[in-house]
């Protein structure tokens, strides 16, 4: 007999096994996207980098991972995919 898994039961380790996977500036990032959503992605960048004390390319390479992992939205403004709320919401 198949077992069958319960959606609830896989989606909490996923979102566990995702987050494990991302660098500590791609969590940063996303964090401050949640409280930044709207904000153009170039002022977002230089706010940011004054706050984490790196460079501009840094930060758009890791705004272009995040966005290539669909987390983040492809567009001007800074902004949470589905999926990228979801890896940020309280658990």
């Amino acid at each position: 007999m198949k077992t069958i898994l319960r959606a609830e039961t896989c989606i909490l380790p996923l979102k566990q096994l995702v987050l494990e996977k991302l660098n500590s500036k791609q969590k940063i990032v996303l964090g401050r996207v949640k409280r930044s959503e709207g904000v153009s992605v170039s002022a977002f960048v230089l706010c940011l980098k004054e706050e984490l004390q790196c460079t501009d390319s840094a930060l758009w390479k890791t705004i272009k991972s995040l966005r290539e992992l669909n987390l983040l939205d492809d567009s001007s403004n800074i902004k949470l995919t589905e999926t990228g709320k979801f890896l940020v919401m309280e658990d």
